[in-house]
């Protein structure tokens, strides 16, 4: 299975040891995805977050485990962020993390140019819906791209068949009370 650690361009924060160790223990019982950001506020801040020592010992954790672990840079970065992305980036590839998931294509070319070994992985937010798509993010130095949650069976089909990429895809349940 796969930790996950959201990442944004937000700077860490350090959580207290007692939590860190919860997160560390249930990842290695259990077979479901973990999530780690570094956002202080929002829908998803109450996710533990990791300073850069304790993500790279998170990782190490994870991969004496067998585990891989994959960062999600996610968010849409602008210029004034630049720099920020680069430290992020810098962390991430000192951490040995094993891929990062990226929804921002600039973000992407920055990987591509400055960080050629961290391997791309693109987020389910590029949206991606079709074989050109696919194939696009693939010449871009994707190797893996999730498919945008709206495709049909079929239509995932179709992709899988027709390209060289590897395929991920959400299987969401969604219950709608009206």
């Amino acid at each position: 299975f796969i930790v996950s650690i959201i990442i944004s361009s937000a700077p860490y924060f350090t959580p207290n040891n007692t939590v860190f160790e919860k997160i560390l223990t249930a990842s290695s019982k259990s077979r479901s995805p973990k999530g780690f950001n570094s956002f202080p506020k929002g829908p998803i801040s109450r996710a533990i977050n990791f300073s850069f020592v304790e993500l790279k010992q998170a990782v190490e954790y994870c991969h004496s485990y067998g585990v891989k672990v994959h960062a999600t840079v996610n968010t849409l970065i602008k210029d004034n962020e630049i720099e920020n992305i680069y430290s992020v980036l810098t962390d991430l590839a000192k951490a040995n993390v094993d891929a990062v998931i990226v929804q921002d294509l600039g973000v992407a070319r920055i990987i591509k140019q400055s960080f050629p070994d961290l391997i791309m992985h693109a987020s389910t937010q590029l949206t991606v819906h079709n074989v050109s798509g696919a194939k696009l993010l693939k010449s871009l130095g994707f190797s893996r791209v999730v498919l945008s949650r709206e495709l049909s069976e079929k239509e995932i089909e179709k992709i899988c068949k027709e390209t060289d990429i590897e395929i991920e895809v959400f299987i969401t349940l969604l219950l709608f009370i009206y």
